[in-house]
């Protein structure tokens, strides 16, 4: 079995959702209030914002494939934590190490990819696109297990997640203690961020996958009260999501192959479908824009990160991505703070026109940056040219 077969069963594994469908149902079981579970979702997502980058640094400084190993085990034991009765403070406990887990495995696991893989954009796609199958296959069945024992979807995370590490460990890669070698963690953060303040093309892929993405996490909360609004019902609503993650894997898959929408054509479209969202009104309207944002979304995120890993450097390649991560929660959480305002005070059609005006204005910093940095290259090469 090659590097990326064991790479693609254990990431496929890692990214077994058998929960997603209950989280909130499976708490409110335990004896935690709504109020409480949003505490704990803030404490979690509090938690990552803080951790993100220097676990990337750290896995830079050391291994990025330790980092990926380590952060899965701490996964499985916050998953056995969630599947036992307890109190608010103990499932507390278990949010903030399963933030540890994740962080550690963020941006790690995709520099990994990227040193055993000889087509990064083409295998980083075809993953991606089995991701999402099977993470359409475990919401469904989790949902039906859950009816069975209320432990079973947690608990079988944590078992599916222990199998997917005992294929990451077969992985054969390089350490990458050598490219760090004589460069404490300080000096190591310090080039990332300095690399991203330099690089402008870097800089504005970060800023606008972080705006973008901001918005695609955002939407599957509010989205729910988008089609309540206009009198859709839940399992109309059910249908949608369910079809939403193959459309997401479509186009992940398109991302990767010669028949894939370039970015300058993608993004006006993926615009006005922002645009459109909250004009519309009736089921089959709002479901074709909302499975056309769904497409979209596969295709830009992942052209996102091929774009990202195609201007980081090797030694700092998963305190790059933390950053990426970083500044994409930091959009996220402003963002929600945004449409909760907005909801509360004017409506779903408002929102539509803030998102769509505050995300081109992510858009056109990008074209600046790709004008401004052709410019320069072209004035390098006139240089090298004279001499």
């Amino acid at each position: 079995m090659t590097n990326l077969q064991k790479y693609t069963i254990s990431q496929v594994l890692r990214t077994s959702n058998w929960w997603m469908a209950i989280g909130v149902l499976y708490f409110m079981e335990r004896g935690v209030t709504i109020q409480e579970f949003f505490i704990l979702s803030s404490v979690f997502s509090l938690c990552m914002v803080i951790l993100e980058f220097p676990t990337g640094v750290i896995a830079d400084k050391f291994s990025h494939k330790k980092s990926v190993i380590i952060g899965s085990s701490i996964s499985i034991l916050s998953q056995l934590a969630f599947s036992v009765p307890a109190d608010f403070y103990f499932y507390l406990g278990a949010f903030i190490v399963a933030s540890l887990g994740a962080t550690m495995k963020s941006g790690s696991d995709i520099a990994v990819l990227h040193k055993i893989s000889n087509n990064f954009e083409k295998d980083l796609a075809r993953i991606k696109t089995i991701n999402f199958i099977w993470i359409f296959f475990t919401t469904l069945v989790g949902g039906w297990l859950y009816t069975i024992d209320i432990r079973i979807p947690y608990t079988l995370t944590a078992l599916t997640t222990f199998v997917s590490v005992l294929f990451f460990v077969k992985i054969k890669v390089d350490s990458n203690n050598k490219l760090n070698r004589g460069s404490n963690i300080y000096q190591v953060a310090r080039k990332s961020i300095k690399l991203l303040g330099n690089h402008e093309r870097l800089r504005g892929v970060i800023l606008l996958s972080g705006g973008f993405t901001a918005f695609f996490f955002s939407y599957k909360w509010f989205l729910p009260m988008l089609f309540e609004a206009k009198g859709i019902s839940i399992i109309h609503l059910s249908t949608v999501l369910a079809i939403g993650i193959l459309m997401i894997a479509l186009g992940t898959a398109l991302s990767g192959s010669k028949y894939y929408l370039r970015l300058k054509y993608s993004i006006p479209v993926l615009l006005l479908l922002i645009f459109a969202l909250g004009f519309t009104g009736g089921f089959w309207s709002l479901t074709i824009v909302t499975l056309g944002i769904y497409l979209l979304r596969g295709f830009f995120t992942n052209r996102m990160t091929v774009l990202v890993n195609k201007y980081a450097k090797d030694s700092i390649r998963a305190s790059v991505m933390s950053l990426k991560s970083l500044i994409t929660r930091v959009f996220m959480a402003i963002y929600m703070l945004m449409v909760g305002k907005i909801l509360g005070i004017w409506s779903f059609e408002v929102l539509s026109v803030v998102t769509f005006a505050i995300l081109s204005i992510f858009v056109l910093y990008f074209v600046w940056t790709v004008v401004t940095s052709n410019s320069q290259n072209l004035k390098v090469a006139r240089r090298r040219h004279v001499k």
